[in-house]
């Protein structure tokens, strides 16, 4: 469907607490508790959960997805080729780079971070 779209990569196998899944809070919830984030991460991983929260184009999807009600899902697991990410994500977006790029910069991190073992800088 051309109103959807999106991003997968695949890495070498990862330890189990390396997956992590990331949704969206429901609108209701969001409008009876406005500090609510809209974008809510689950891993085992600390590290990698800072890695993701602490980045400023996590950051910047955050405020995309209270603005323009952009609502990406990812996951990250194992499976038989190794580790796999998938984000899904509409297009309905009055302005799409505000959350396109950040969200492919969000990944380039999650690749250093996975590649390394270790994540160096938050940017």
């Amino acid at each position: 469907h051309q109103d959807f779209a999106s991003l997968k990569f695949q890495l070498p196998k990862q330890m189990e607490q390396m997956t992590f899944h990331l949704s969206t809070v429901n609108s209701f919830w969001q409008f009876f508790n406005r500090r609510l984030s809209p974008l809510v991460i689950a891993t085992k991983n600390e590290q990698l959960k800072n890695c993701i929260e602490l980045n400023k184009n996590y950051i910047a999807l955050i405020e995309e997805a209270k603005i323009d009600k952009f609502e990406p899902t990812a996951h990250g697991e194992n499976n038989s080729l190794g580790f796999s990410v998938e984000w899904n994500f509409h297009l309905l977006l009055k302005n799409k780079t505000n959350a396109i790029l950040p969200l492919i910069r969000l990944n380039k991190s999650l690749i250093d971070f996975y590649l390394n073992k270790r994540y160096i800088s938050y940017q």
